[in-house]
């Protein structure tokens, strides 16, 4: 074999020279290494453990395999072998980090240095980091005895099977739907830019005629946009039944139903009435009862929108002479519902936000509020020829790199999402390490008449993920553990995504980077005014949703485990219910297409209604001193961003609005009854 790169010095990232043989064995040989100067870091510090030599030293081993496996993620594109051997690695690296964490001798260490005099005189953030590392040790059961511990090890490796099955046969059920269609009069009222989209998915199979597949785009456009009553009722169907045992393949409502399980277990072998207890431990939220009570309120302050909008939707039903309005008819005569008379089409909207525009357009955001240059570089490599790569300066000093990854293609998913790859942080011998971090969307690319264009969803989407790469590259702690953003947990890594969102709400700043593709013309604020405020009554139903989706998890990992007597598909009607304006279809299979209860936001998807409560209070004070004014992107940057893991998001918000958290700019917004 070929030298491996993975064992190389990593800065900068070499793809171009990464095989799939490279994987496994490069992986393999850091946790081999790792273990070897694991157990002479403990031997060696037996006596007098020591920041530098023990502290230090750790979080310079993990940091050489997290960058390592997290730099091989993206590799999953390439094709079935190498997403296998990446799901190898990682579970790989989960096992190792699990077995470390479980190391009682090492928790020793850790907490002598704590309580020693020497460890008394430490700053607050080592202080902080300390404390961190302690807490991760017990939650990962370093406390227990040595039977508890091999059966939480044994729950762990199950748990992280058992959601690598989940999300595979989600994924299989979404790519494994298709609908030709022959007939152009089915795709009336369809944006013309998606049913070009779906022509060229036809056109890449060899097909004629336009190919519908179960991605969030052509579905969303479908059900919103299709006079064919008839394909939109296919289409939901299929959409909304995904992974079921309605489905032609495999059913994730067992799958679930296990995860769930070996959650509870995991739990209470540590100590803890439920997994929602035991995941809170790592959140912004202080428990169970709060974030419930928070969810009860917005149900309670949703009952007038509720109500009304279903009397709205009964009316459209009426006027249709539909005779009964069912659910694939909700997103389309909702958006008929809320219609403004001088908004412009999301297709005409469309053509004023080219993707090369709105990156130029975030970039110069990043600049003008955090001080922060990124700007494209022509000398790093990706892992795909779609991928732009991007340096990051701050202060003139080079402290990162940025991978955006925003056009679809074969084998890539759908979803928007973001990948904190490495961290920023010094080491023991006073070397900077940089930050990495990649952003990953689903902009149908251009057909060489149009480049890539962006709907209102697609722009949200991309600033959301350009939030957690800015909040990963900001951080400015040189404290390995605090500089992971991870250790906020949901609530907190949201918050800054969930901001980046609201700058495009802003009819002021969309008019600023608004840039026809044709013409170069921008747009009048006015005119996209009348465009938000159709988008924002829009806005109902998926805020609706996301509670719905939170109190389902909330539900399904909280204290009232294991609800026997009730089947999952009675749990799913009564949360979603209890909120929504229109009562599920007996076809609905919500939890079965949940992904987030398989990707970490498990007891945690309440946190981007937490979150965004929290954004958009913060972005109020940026609507009263200016939505580009470097002194308030300062003051936030300074408050909440920079201190890290060292600062929670509550302390770090006070910090910035000089006061708590208020709820009713977000209830306002919505058009809640505060």
């Amino acid at each position: 074999m070929t030298s491996n790169p993975l064992l190389a010095p990593l800065d900068p990232p070499a793809y171009a020279d990464i095989r799939l043989e490279h994987l496994t064995a490069g992986i393999d040989q850091i946790i081999l290494d790792n273990h070897n100067a694991l157990a002479r870091i403990i031997l060696a510090q037996r006596g007098l453990p020591t920041w530098d030599d023990l502290v230090m030293a750790i979080d310079a081993l993990d940091a050489r395999l997290n960058n390592a496996v997290r730099l091989i993620v993206p590799l999953y594109t390439r094709g079935e072998a190498w997403k296998a051997a990446v799901d190898e690695c990682w579970l790989k690296t989960q096992a190792y980090h699990q077995a470390k964490l479980q190391n009682a001798t090492l928790l020793a260490l850790y907490q002598r240095l704590a309580n020693s005099a020497h460890g008394a005189l430490f700053s607050h953030e080592r202080r902080m980091s300390l404390q961190q590392s302690i807490k991760a040790f017990r939650l990962s059961g370093a406390e227990l005895g040595e039977t508890e511990r091999a059966r939480l090890m044994t729950l762990q490796t199950s748990i992280s099977a058992q959601r690598n099955l989940f999300l595979d046969n989600l994924a299989h059920a979404t790519g494994a739907w298709t609908l030709l269609i022959t007939d152009a009069r089915r795709l009336q009222g369809v944006d013309a830019l998606e049913t070009a989209a779906m022509a060229r998915k036809a056109q890449a199979k060899g097909l004629e005629g336009w190919l519908v597949t179960l991605e969030e785009a052509p579905c969303l456009a479908i059900l919103q946009q299709a006079t064919d009553r008839s394909l939109r009722e296919t289409v939901y169907r299929a959409y909304h039944g995904r992974a079921s045992e309605l489905d032609a393949g495999p059913d994730n409502g067992p799958v679930l139903l296990e995860l769930r399980r070996l959650r509870h277990e995991q739990a209470q072998l540590l100590g803890f009435a439920s997994f929602a207890e035991l995941s809170l431990q790592t959140k912004t939220a202080e428990s169970t009862q709060q974030v419930t009570r928070f969810l009860q309120d917005l149900s309670t302050h949703s009952a007038a929108w509720r109500s009304a909008e279903t009397a709205r939707l009964r009316a459209f039903d009426q006027q249709a002479r539909l005779g009964g309005l069912q659910p694939w008819d909700i997103a389309f005569y909702a958006q008929r519902a809320h219609r403004h008379p001088l908004a412009l089409s999301g297709e005409e909207m469309r053509g004023y936000f080219p993707l090369e525009q709105v990156v130029l357009a975030m970039t110069q955001l990043a600049d003008t509020l955090f001080g922060v240059q990124i700007t494209p570089s022509s000398t790093l490599q990706a892992w795909h020829a779609d991928v732009r790569c991007f340096e990051v300066t701050q202060g003139h000093a080079l402290v990162g790199y940025l991978y955006m990854d925003a056009i679809t293609r074969p084998g890539k998913e759908d979803y928007a999402w973001s990948l904190r790859v490495w961290n920023r942080h010094v080491d023991a011998e006073g070397r900077f390490h940089k930050g990495a971090a990649a952003l990953f969307c689903a902009v149908e690319r251009g057909d060489g008449v149009a480049p890539p264009l962006l709907t209102h969803l697609d722009l949200r989407k991309l600033y959301h993920e350009f939030g957690h790469c800015l909040h990963q590259l900001l951080v400015a702690t040189t404290d390995y553990r605090l500089s992971d953003i991870d250790s906020l947990g949901p609530d907190g890594i949201e918050f800054f995504s969930e901001l980046l969102e609201r700058w495009c709400w802003s009819a002021e700043y969309l008019a600023g980077i608004s840039h026809h593709y044709q013409t170069g013309k921008a747009l009048p604020q006015s005119t996209v005014q009348a465009f938000l405020d159709q988008q924002k009554q829009q806005q109902g139903l998926t805020f609706a949703r996301d509670l719905a989706m939170a109190r389902l998890d909330l539900h399904l990992h909280g204290e009232t485990y294991p609800a026997a007597a009730q089947s999952l598909q009675q749990q799913v009607v009564e949360q979603f219910d209890a909120v929504l304006p229109w009562p599920l279809g007996d076809f609905e299979r919500p939890a079965q297409a949940f992904d987030h209860l398989a990707s970490g936001y498990e007891a945690g998807y309440y946190s981007y209604l937490w979150s965004r409560v929290y954004a958009i209070d913060a972005f109020a004070r940026f609507e009263a001193e200016g939505v580009l004014n470097p002194a308030t992107g300062r003051a936030l940057l300074e408050a909440i961003v920079a201190p890290g893991a060292g600062r929670s998001i509550t302390a770090g918000f006070k910090v910035f609005r000089g006061r708590d958290v208020s709820p009713l700019p977000f209830l306002q917004w919505h058009g809640l009854n505060p």
